[in-house]
């Protein structure tokens, strides 16, 4: 599959559950959010989000490339502090032209 057709994929949530075990509640940073966060019971590091609580993404090695257009529009309006804080999903958000 090439980079443009893993966008949007995640994992599912029994798939998640599989690789990192017992997962937290999920729960949103913001009233207001579309985004609900997780992580694995127990760990360090493993940052975990959802757009529908079925389908997980981890932070670190699927955002930006492997979040639709869409998904990349609302991560970056919701984690401001991501974006600023890490160069290249802001300079891949602009490339998209997704802010």
């Amino acid at each position: 599959m090439t980079k443009e057709e893993l966008r949007g994929k995640g994992i599912s949530l029994d798939e998640a559950r599989k690789e990192y075990g017992e997962l937290e509640d999920f729960y949103k940073r913001n009233k207001g959010d579309t985004i609900w966060w997780t992580s694995p019971v127990g760990t360090i590091g493993v940052i975990l989000f959802s757009f529908d609580k079925k389908t997980l993404f981890n932070l670190y090695p699927d955002v930006p490339d492997n979040l639709s257009d869409e998904q990349l529009r609302v991560f970056c309006r919701e984690n401001k502090w991501w974006v600023e804080h890490f160069s290249y999903i802001k300079a891949a958000a602009v490339k998209r032209g997704v802010i």
